[in-house]
């Protein structure tokens, strides 16, 4: 007796009796899940469960869920130990669906049906292509049943019917935008949710193609280049497959600081775009140009077109050049070239310097007498080096900068007409081309010795064929220089002969 009690109590606590006349436990249900396909007509709902405890269960009725307090009967699903149903007439594909499960231990009129399980809702995801800001939008809502049990959300992306890939960081958030959109492509996404335990739903699949203006894939920074002292001609290389037009020339006097828009063009089919700016004297500005989205939003940015600034200072028979380095070239700055232009000559090149070089010393003194206008005239080019991919090298080219050497009169108090080859001839030496020069010697009684108007003649020490005999003598110089200044200087020479 002891024992049949025993047995009566398990089957009561079971939830049903072996014969059928309780109502049975439900199953637990473990996820549904919508098949991620492009066509929605077969987005198929995939269920799983675990088989109810009650023994008598001959069944299981998968319930839809039509309103918050009702539910439509879907399918019957025979077999005690069945886990696993696809319903191929969902609606997975076209919106969120929500669904029970309950037991039932006869599928006879008078069969006990057990309460449905809590509502497990499927997960639906929506892709919108946003052509102004150029990536696609996904929105899904929560999946439903897990609870604080649901670990994360996982998205994968397809492009071009390639194979779909996670693109995401695991998120509990449900909403992802992709950046990474390229135009008129099509992709297709799907949300893959993880439960704790490592069970998983899905999604339906959505696709959407990114169809908008091609923007260019680079604007590249050709270079700079003054055509006047405060006009500046900027050139960049923009994508030629964009589909963009609108362009807007971006400036500061900080590479790091807010730009200011200073033009805005229209221009087709991308290539070279040449602008021009008028620039305050001396400032190196920094420019970007930028290809805008018909939303007026900015889809590519230039790299940093830079003005190089020439500056120059004489001393004597020094020039000395600054200028700043141009900042942003894909293959960097492969030399620097330093261009003089003398008197009224021609530019031409006088040096080659490497890219970490932003200064240089001009020696004049060799040519200062040689030329007709004591002016000398720089400009500096930036040649980008081999390293950018896309084949358009970039050119630089600083302003000029003119220096006028100080009209400077050096005149020695000694020489040696000996021959030796050393200090054997006497004259003045100027840093600047005179107009006009006259330079006479004299004995201390007042004869002339040597005389000429030629600056580059100079005394021998000679005098009626001979040489002089040692002793002091006095000069008298007097030239005009290129600015009409007229420069004289008075005083005594001494001719000696050192002993061998």
């Amino acid at each position: 007796m002891r024992k049949l009690l025993t047995i009566f109590f398990i089957t009561l606590c079971s939830g049903s009796f072996i014969f059928g006349q309780t109502t049975p436990d439900p199953p637990t249900l473990n996820f549904v899940s919508v098949e991620p396909d492009p066509n929605p007509e077969l987005s198929y709902t995939h269920f799983s469960w675990n088989p109810s405890v009650s023994l008598d269960v001959v069944a299981y009725i998968i319930h839809i869920w039509t309103s918050p307090n009702d539910t439509r009967v879907v399918d019957t699903i025979i077999g005690k130990e069945s886990t696993y149903w696809v319903w191929d007439e969902s609606w997975g594909g076209y919106g969120s669906e929500s669904y029970s499960i309950s037991a039932i231990n006869s599928l006879a009129d008078d069969g006990k049906e057990s309460k449905l399980t809590d509502p497990d809702t499927t997960m639906f995801l929506e892709a919108i292509f946003d052509p102004c800001q150029g990536f696609m939008e996904l929105n899904w809502n929560p999946y439903g049943g897990w609870g604080d049990s649901l670990s994360h959300y996982t998205v994968y992306k397809s492009e071009s019917n390639s194979s779909f890939t996670p693109i995401s960081p695991n998120t509990n958030n449900t909403s992802y935008n992709d950046e990474e959109v390229t135009p008129y492509n099509r992709y297709c996404y799907y949300i893959e949710a993880t439960h704790l335990d490592g069970r998983k739903s899905t999604s339906n699949m959505a696709c959407d193609s990114s169809n908008m203006p091609r923007p260019p894939a680079y604007i590249n920074p050709v270079g700079s280049t003054f055509i006047e002292d405060q006009v500046v001609e900027l050139t960049f290389y923009v994508d030629p497959s964009t589909e963009l037009s609108n362009y807007k020339l971006i400036r500061s006097e900080n590479k790091s600081n807010l730009f200011d828009t200073v033009k805005t063009i229209i221009s087709q089919n991308g290539g070279e775009i040449i602008l021009t700016d008028d620039i305050p004297e001396g400032k190196p500005y920094y420019y970007y140009l930028l290809a805008m989205n018909d939303c007026g939003l900015i889809a590519t940015r230039s790299g940093l077109n830079s003005l190089m600034r020439l500056s120059g200072e004489n001393s004597g028979f020094y020039n000395a050049l600054v200028w700043n380095s141009f900042v942003d070239w894909t293959g960097g700055v492969d030399k620097y070239y330093i261009y003089r232009k003398t008197g009224n000559g021609e530019y031409e090149v006088i040096d080659s310097l490497s890219a970490t070089d932003t200064s240089y010393t001009d020696n004049i003194g060799d040519i200062i007498y040689t030329i007709d206008l004591a002016e000398f005239c720089y400009y500096i080019v930036a040649k980008e080096g081999a390293g950018n991919p896309l084949g358009t090298l970039g050119l630089s080219q600083s302003n000029n900068v003119c220096l006028y050497p100080e009209p400077v009169i050096y005149m020695p108090n000694a020489f040696t007409p000996n021959g030796d080859g050393m200090n054997d001839e006497f004259m003045p030496v100027l840093t600047f081309t005179p107009k006009e020069y006259y330079f006479i010697i004299r004995s201390r009684w007042g004869n002339t010795i040597f005389e000429t108007e030629d600056p580059n003649i100079p005394w021998n020490g000679e005098y009626k064929g001979g040489l002089v005999n040692e002793g002091v003598f006095v000069y008298y110089l007097k030239v005009i220089d290129q600015n009409d200044q007229v420069i004289e200087k008075k005083g005594q020479l001494m001719v000696l002969y050192p002993a061998d």
